[in-house]
Parts: C-alpha cells; sequence; structure tokens
C-alpha cells in the first residue's frame, strides 16, 4: 500500500517539477487533468473499506515495534485528512492547485494579481469546504491549521503574536538612524542604533530589506528638501520651476521607460531569482526619478546609467529571453544565468551607490545647520549639559 501510494505521489511531484523546469507555457491544462485522475487513484487506493480494515490490523498488531506503530499510525493520520472529503472534491482541488500555480507565476512577474485572484478565491472556497466535512461547527481556519500543526489552535495563535507584538513594537521605538562618526558625510557612514549598540549599516540593512531601505531613502531626500523659512524656500520653488520649464520632457520620464521595458521583459523570465532582482531593478529606478526630480542640478550624475549601463542591460536582457525557451538543455545555460543574476546584482549595486550620492550635499548642509543650531542653543544657556544624551535618538 505505501509502495503504491508512493508511486501516485512521486508521478505528481515529477509533473510539478516539470512545471518549474522543462515545461513549455501554457501547459498546464494537461498537467493538471493527469494531476486530477492521479490522485483520484490514490484517493481510492487509501480509502476504502479494506485500507481501513488493514490500518486497525496494523496498529494492533505493532505492539512494541516503534517503527511499524509509528507507520500505522502516519497511514491512519492520512487516511482520516482525506476520507471525510468527498472522492470528486478531492480530485477537484488538486486539479485547482495545478492550474493555480503557473496562474501565480505570472501574476508574480507581471505584477498584476487580478491574474491570480480568482484561482485564490477558488482555493480558499475549497479549503473552507474541506473544513466543513472534518468540524462543520468549529472555525475553518483553526480546522486547518490543527492539520498542518497538530494541537494549534486560535487561541495558541493569538497569544503568541501577542507577546510578539510587546516585544517587537518596543524594539522599533528603540531604533534610531544616526552617523557612523561625530559628523554626516553622506549616506553610506550612517547607522542603525538601538540604544548605544550598533544594528548594522544602512547599506547592510538595505541588502536584506531593499524595500524599507528604499523607503529610508526617500523619507531622507523628503526631510533634507524641507526648507529653513518661506524665505529660503521661494528662490529655491522660482529655481525648480525655470529648470522644469528648460528641461527635456523626454528625459524627465527616461526612467519610467526603462522600467516599462524590463517589467516587458521580465513576465517572459522564469527564474525567480533573476525576476526579483529586476523588480529591485525597477524599484531603484523609481527612487532615481525621485531624486532627479527633486535634486535636478544632480541630474547630470544619472547620464551614464541611461546611456551606457541600462541600454546594455536591456541588450543583454532582450538576448535572454530569446534563448530562454530554447537552450535551457544548452551546457552553457546555467552558467549564462548566473552570470546574469550576478551582473543584475552589479547593477542594482551600482544604482544604490548613485542613488546615495544624490542628496549628499544637502544632507551635509542640513547636518550643519542642526550643529550650527544645537552650538546657539547651549551657548545662550537654553538647554543645558547632558540634555542630549538623555533624549532619545
Amino acid at each position: 500500500l505505501e509502495k503504491q501510494l508512493y508511486a501516485y505521489g512521486y508521478a505528481q511531484a515529477l509533473m510539478s517539477c516539470d512545471e518549474a523546469t522543462a515545461a513549455p507555457p501554457c501547459s498546464e491544462a494537461g498537467r493538471a487533468e493527469a494531476a486530477e485522475v492521479l490522485s483520484r487513484a490514490a484517493f481510492d487506493l487509501l480509502v476504502n473499506d479494506d485500507t481501513a480494515a488493514l490500518l486497525r490490523r496494523a496498529a494492533a498488531e505493532a505492539g512494541d515495534d516503534a517503527r511499524m506503530a509509528a507507520e500505522a499510525r502516519e497511514l491512519q493520520r492520512r487516511y482520516d485528512e482525506i476520507a471525510r472529503i468527498p472522492a470528486e472534491e478531492y480530485a477537484a482541488f488538486t486539479r485547482l492547485v495545478q492550474q493555480a500555480v503557473p496562474a501565480w507565476g505570472r501574476a508574480k512577474r507581471g505584477g498584476g494579481f487580478a491574474g491570480f485572484a480568482p484561482c485564490l478565491e477558488q482555493i480558499v472556497a475549497a479549503r473552507r469546504r474541506q473544513a466543513a466535512c472534518f468540524a462543520p461547527d468549529r472555525d475553518p481556519y483553526e480546522v486547518l491549521l490543527d492539520r498542518y500543526e497538530r494541537g494549534l489552535t486560535i487561541a495558541d495563535c493569538d497569544a503568541f503574536f501577542d507577546r510578539l507584538r510587546q516585544t517587537i513594537l518596543p524594539l522599533l521605538e528603540e531604533i534610531s538612524l544616526c552617523p557612523e562618526k561625530a559628523e554626516y558625510t553622506g549616506l553610506r557612514n550612517l547607522i542603525l542604533m538601538q540604544g548605544d549598540d550598533c544594528v548594522s549599516t544602512l547599506e547592510e540593512f538595505g541588502d536584506s530589506y531593499p524595500k524599507l531601505y528604499n523607503e529610508i531613502l526617500r523619507l531622507l531626500v523628503e526631510f533634507s528638501k524641507q526648507p529653513q523659512s518661506e524665505a529660503d524656500a521661494q528662490p529655491q520653488k522660482e529655481a525648480q520651476r525655470r529648470q522644469e520649464e528648460t528641461q527635456d520632457p523626454v528625459q524627465k520620464s527616461r526612467a519610467d521607460e526603462y522600467i516599462e521595458r524590463i517589467n516587458s521583459l521580465n513576465i517572459e523570465i522564469d527564474d525567480e531569482s533573476i525576476t526579483n532582482g529586476l523588480y529591485q531593478t525597477c524599484s531603484l529606478l523609481k527612487h532615481l526619478s525621485l531624486a532627479e526630480q527633486r535634486f535636478p542640478e544632480n541630474r547630470d550624475k544619472l547620464d551614464k546609467l541611461y546611456q551606457y549601463y541600462l541600454p546594455i542591460l536591456m541588450d543583454i536582457l532582450e538576448n535572454y529571453k530569446n534563448i530562454n525557451d530554447t537552450a535551457q538543455n544548452h551546457e552553457d545555460f546555467h552558467e549564462a544565468q548566473d552570470r546574469l543574476n550576478k551582473t543584475i546584482i552589479l547593477i542594482n549595486e551600482a544604482m544604490k551607490t548613485i542613488s546615495a550620492t544624490m542628496a549628499d550635499e544637502d544632507l551635509m548642509s542640513l547636518s550643519a545647520d542642526m550643529t550650527t543650531l544645537e552650538a546657539l542653543l547651549k551657548k545662550d544657556g537654553l538647554v543645558q549639559e547632558g540634555t542630549m544624551s538623555s533624549v532619545r535618538k
């Protein structure tokens, strides 16, 4: 029995592997139909009166044999998990999941949740029906929770996350951003602090959490551009208006053009690490577009990026897309795939470096102004010595 069940499971696993590697696009219909047939055969093999009697006999005969007892217990658990679900429902759910996986992949690459939403709605509805087969009076989430982590309840989860919330939120309040040395010299010397302890550099934080990193940079840009007074703001606004009037409208949207082209190519790429790298590329381009609008005087720092680096990257992506469907079995294909991953990482790191230099002068000016203000307040006796050390950063 176990060997036969293993064979059916192995066949379905091979289909999933094929879907993720060599299967041609839009081939999920045939694969889903085959999965439905296999799952129905496995269901019929496991859920019947003969198997139920066999499991009872195996449990009774296991005696002190711990291994046999464990095998009988696990088979009984598998039996109990599906026996109450109608056979047609069980097989149809397998078919649905097979259809949903490529739909999710297309939605992820194209950034469109709407393409995956119908599949997700059907999966949730099916899971609710399955939970009702087990315990119609219990919360369906708790029924499914118990199947994946036996004995776990919603109350347990609520208590756990409540404790986690009580720990993490105060911790976030203690996190601050400050220069590594006494004076600000650039974004590269900013560090994250928890009290008096250094958590990481801003750059290291960006490697682990690129979306949060981009948001921090955006807030720093916003903060650095806040005028100190209305008198200071007027010349700045006037200069920005004149710059916008003389600026080439095509150049203003050059980041958007590359974002659109990258997203269009990304839809055709199946490798998850490459697509994730290109998502970050687009995110960094959006930030650079914002920085270019905020600091038009520094837009020349972006010229090489748009005139040389990105055009070369686009040629590479075009070539990769052209060979992706035909050369996957070539001996050099995976090496080329790895090199493309590294190339995308390099271009993203280059954009981070450029982004960090866009606001350097303004942030240094901001730091100098704050230092001057602190010195004046101390000189005029309006703050006491040691006040700053007692203020939470």
